[in-house]
């Protein structure tokens, strides 16, 4: 199966043009963080033939010749790559000893939801508020504090995404602001710390997130409102979160993302030129046709960020306007 699909070759072309003509200082990122920055599978899986669904490095190739338009090898991906709030319920050490079953229950509950295509969004958009205020919730009593926190970012389950690192690179040598909607539960902290601690922070990073109120001792007493999920970034009032205004008059948006919702996040920078990019690692045959309804370009089985740094790199002028 090829891993990267254009489903909307006229609006690629279209920004890429602009990108082009108006340079980088028109340009912003709006970007989701968990499994989009960070990698969507655990390990490297595995290959599989189409036909025989035998295991192995390549297909059989006497039966690719005999079947017109043989995809190839399928990629087998490995366990689905943890969210930084499931560090906490997923390995040991973290909490109270009743942490981890209770927070599992709500993710049994809610995630189901969160992923099911056919439920109405003002359906989903209800379950996110619940799931998100019980899970701040269980948190703060379960004696959540800054040193759990700070220990999960550095997981080893944890990867950034391969060639995320040139993509960054890119964006801070040319001012590009790249702004985080994220409905991580750890909130904008946590995010933070996971760039700085791997030398990838820089200041052109401005991330919208969930936020918790901390004693002098470390311990989060409370959270901050409003709660951000993944149902309503596309509601989300940039300003509350100190995007200025002159980051709002970039108008010419690359919006990266790995959840249908993720399309959302355009909204509150009304663009005039918009590319939507989305990370498509679990579940293909399922998703495929509904992401290619809502994404220009989907990036399949835990790929790297290759299509987007050569996106990038062959459109631009740097620093204009």
């Amino acid at each position: 199966m090829q891993q990267t699909i254009i489903s909307n070759k006229n609006n690629l072309a279209s920004f890429k043009k602009t990108l082009a003509k108006e340079g980088t200082g028109k340009f912003l990122v709006a970007a989701d963080f968990d499994r989009t920055f960070t990698e969507g599978w655990m390990g490297q899986g595995a290959t599989a033939c189409p036909l025989t669904g035998s295991l192995g490095e390549a297909c059989d190739q006497r039966s690719r010749r005999a079947v017109k338009n043989c995809p190839g090898t399928l990629s087998i991906p490995g366990k689905r790559a943890p969210s930084l709030i499931s560090i906490l319920r997923d390995e040991p050490g973290y909490l109270t000893p009743d942490y981890a079953q209770k927070a599992k229950a709500l993710a049994d509950k809610y995630h189901p939801i969160e992923l099911d295509l056919t439920i109405p969004k003002k359906e989903k958009l209800k379950a996110m508020d619940q799931w998100w205020t019980k899970a701040f919730e269980l948190l703060i009593v379960s004696g959540f504090e800054k040193k759990d926190l700070e220990k999960a970012v550095m997981s080893k389950c944890l990867k950034i995404r391969r060639r995320v690192k040139e993509f960054l690179l890119f964006l801070k040598k040319n001012d590009v602001p790249l702004i985080f909607i994220s409905a991580s539960g750890l909130g904008v902290e946590s995010i933070k710390i996971f760039l700085e601690k791997r030398g990838l922070y820089s200041q052109n990073i401005k991330i919208v997130s969930n936020n918790f109120i901390w004693n002098e001792q470390g311990k989060a007493i409370a959270y901050k409102e409003p709660i951000v999920h993944t149902l309503n970034k596309g509601g989300v009032d940039l300003k509350h979160f100190g995007i200025t205004e002159k980051i709002l008059k970039r108008k010419n948006v690359l919006l990266v993302g790995d959840s249908i919702d993720d399309i959302d996040m355009a909204k509150p920078f009304e663009p005039k030129n918009l590319l939507k990019i989305g990370f498509l690692d679990f579940d293909i045959q399922e998703r495929l046709s509904v992401y290619k309804s809502v994404f220009d370009v989907i990036l399949l089985n835990n790929s790297p960020f290759d299509f987007i740094n050569k996106l990038l790199n062959g459109s631009t002028k740097t620093n204009q306007g």
